[in-house]
């Protein structure tokens, strides 16, 4: 069983599939490495993906002291998970409390991270639900300790938030549920009082976020009320940061690109054609600095969305006219001889090229 050892001497469990550029994968509080499953499966065709338990998620350790556990320790926990692998700089995708761990970790360490994806992050960083939300994680933590994680899962896992899952994908939910009551009742306790209860909240911390210099792509789904505002606050603190999502129809795909359709932050991972794509689309652009997801993908890959990922000039204008990404050259095409050979045309035809309308010859 791989494990790694962090600086303070806990271990984490982790997995890791496929070769190239590293991509490390930050679970929710509700998942643990299993839940990156689809996306290990088609990222490590291309990537070094690396999917770990945070601290108090078995086989990891679950250390007893709730104060061993924060929102510095998780962010410094993806940090050791860099160092124990050899990787000086990684993708960081996280997920919910995973996406705080990594906002932070972009924030402290961005020069050891390659892009970081921040999705449905935020979730009781209002400041009218900042206090109540704090309040709720107490509660949580003494009904664990009260009536065992069964009858917790049972109440936190049929959430509002969790309601288009289970509409959308019943034997995924049931999967879910199925895994989240195999946590640790301490762990999970652990995490809700160390870490959930004192989390900052991103309204305190606009100017760390203003000096993140790291590509970044934000994901919220459109019924994710409590994260809609702050994943907004985010997007104009951060620079070049850009908002995915997939449009609920084809009218909105190219006039509303910041919504997902009917997602909440499990979706995420439920959905992977879409989670995935939005972040095959940042990772792709990296040599630009504002890499800005067009965020025109629908739950199945459309025309639209190929044209996209694979980059190709004339169908991605044709599919995509609002699109936010140029897609990358192809490098100069020999001019045609037609043109070459009249006054004026080889510019002309340059011209057209850039604006995907050259002439077929």
């Amino acid at each position: 069983m791989p494990t790694l050892a962090t600086d303070d001497g806990v271990r984490l469990y982790y997995e890791e599939a496929g070769s190239g550029a590293p991509v490390v994968f930050v679970h929710e509080f509700g998942g643990d490495h299993r839940s990156w499953e689809p996306q290990l499966r088609h990222f490590s065709r291309r990537y070094r993906c690396i999917a770990y338990n945070a601290r108090g998620y078995p086989p990891s350790d679950v250390p007893e002291d709730f104060e061993r556990y924060s929102q510095a320790r998780a962010r410094d926990d993806i940090r050791c998970v860099l160092d124990a692998l050899g990787l000086q700089r990684a993708h960081v995708v996280g997920l919910s409390m995973g996406a705080f761990a990594t906002l932070h970790f972009g924030m402290t360490y961005g020069y050891r991270a390659t892009s970081i994806t921040v999705a449905g992050g935020g979730y009781g960083s209002h400041p009218s639900q900042y206090r109540e939300f704090q309040a709720q994680s107490k509660k949580n933590a003494e009904l664990i300790k009260r009536e065992g994680m069964a009858a917790f899962v049972d109440a936190y896992g049929s959430g509002p938030q969790r309601v288009q899952l289970e509409i959308k994908d019943p034997r995924g939910f049931a999967e879910y549920l199925r895994q989240f009551k195999e946590h640790s009742a301490l762990g999970a306790m652990n995490t809700l009082l160390g870490v959930q209860c004192h989390r900052p909240s991103f309204y305190d911390l606009t100017a760390e976020m203003a000096r993140i210099d790291v590509p970044t792509l934000i994901m919220s789904g459109d019924e994710e009320e409590p994260c809609i505002e702050v994943n907004l606050l985010m997007k104009r603190c951060i620079p070049g940061a850009a908002t995915s999502g997939a449009a609920p129809s084809r009218r909105d795909a190219t006039s509303r690109p910041i919504e997902i359709s009917s997602g909440s932050s499990m979706s995420f991972t439920a959905l992977p054609t879409f989670f995935t794509v939005s972040t095959i689309l940042l990772m792709s652009r990296l040599g630009r600095r504002n890499c800005a997801c067009a965020a025109l993908i629908r739950e199945n890959p459309s025309r639209r969305t190929k044209a996209l990922i694979s980059g190709n000039p004339r169908s991605s204008r044709r599919a995509c006219p609002a699109r936010r990404i140029s897609p990358p050259r192809r490098g100069r095409r020999r001019i045609p001889p037609a043109c070459a050979a009249r006054p004026g045309w080889a510019a002309r035809w340059r011209a057209a090229r850039r604006r995907g309308r050259a002439p077929r010859w």
